[in-house]
């Protein structure tokens, strides 16, 4: 079930989309949904940078909160590019989910993406796996418990 989308596109509402930019694709999209009863997934496009990281905080900031507590992964297939400023919201949802004892993962991350988060040594500090079914693998789904146990 989808509980809420949020979109940025290059062109302002306000002023309405120029020619050039009548056919530009969406730049930025975050949504939400509950997985087999068992996980919200963010599910993020585009690129997360200065001008997009502040509503991907947000968004996993609620997601984290949320009752009822369920576990948390954000699904980065869609992540063409993450800079700096997305690594620390990332790093932020991760010490936000181990002081609250809730579950966080990053799932999907591929390319320069991925190589970003081993670069940083984020892979080291929060579970990362290769698709979102891998992190609901009754295999992998240990990562969940633990985070309560802590």
């Amino acid at each position: 079930m989808l509980r809420y989308v949020a979109y940025r596109a290059l062109a302002t509402p306000d002023a309405g989309p120029g020619p050039q930019e009548a056919n530009l694709p969406l730049r930025f999209r975050v949504s939400s949904e509950l997985v087999a009863d068992r996980a919200c997934v963010l599910r993020v496009e585009g690129e997360i940078d200065i001008s997009t990281a502040e509503s991907l905080r947000a968004h996993l900031a609620e997601a984290l909160d949320a009752e009822p507590a369920a576990p948390v992964i954000c699904d980065l297939a869609a992540v063409a590019f993450l800079d700096s400023v997305g690594i620390g919201v990332l790093v932020a949802a991760c010490d936000q989910a181990a002081t609250s004892g809730r579950a966080f993962c990053v799932a999907g991350a591929r390319g320069q993406v991925r190589r970003t988060l081993e670069l940083v040594r984020l892979v080291e500090l929060l579970p990362c796996f290769s698709t979102v079914s891998e992190a609901l693998d009754a295999g992998n789904a240990a990562w969940m418990s633990e985070a309560g146990s802590k």
